[in-house]
């Protein structure tokens, strides 16, 4: 008989034991902190807004341009000043020409840029969500077995 009740209480004794070992928590505060500041080295929307406003004023100065052009078109009477009035036409229209398409490629750069970093805030923003996830998880666990440590010891 007391060879039995001290095998049921050294059994006991190691249940208890075992429990307590497995329960462990971890901080997870330094990850999210770094997943935040990668995140926030990300392309921002007012950068975005900064390059479309820059486009604007290129196109601004290249719709300028072909409207002083068009003026001088305008003013001029004789058949040799429309011929020079031509010819500045010309070049305002092929300047004008280049600075809209330099505009153009620096936007699509912007973009493809903008959407580079866009998609890879999307992925880290993923992982973020991910590790919420298992830490969410892990703490669930956590206070299951917990909640059973305590069921399981007597009160006193």
């Amino acid at each position: 008989m007391k060879r039995m009740f001290f095998s049921k209480l050294l059994m006991g004794a190691l249940l208890v034991a075992a429990i307590g070992t497995v329960v462990s928590c971890k901080d997870y505060d330094d990850d999210i902190n770094n997943l935040q500041a990668q995140i926030d080295r990300r392309a921002t929307i007012a950068q975005l807004e900064t390059l479309q406003g820059q486009l604007n004023n290129s196109i601004v100065a290249a719709q300028k341009t072909a409207d002083e052009a068009l003026e001088l078109a305008q003013e001029a009477a004789t058949v040799a000043q429309l011929d020079a009035v031509v010819d500045s036409i010309n070049k305002a229209s092929a300047d004008a020409a280049q600075k809209i398409a330099a505009s153009i490629k620096a936007a699509a750069d912007a973009a493809a840029a903008a959407q580079k970093a866009a998609d890879a805030a999307a992925a880290d923003a993923a992982a973020a969500a991910a590790t919420g996830e298992t830490a969410q998880k892990t703490a669930e666990e956590a206070q299951k077995s917990a909640d059973r440590c305590s069921t399981a010891r007597p009160s006193r």
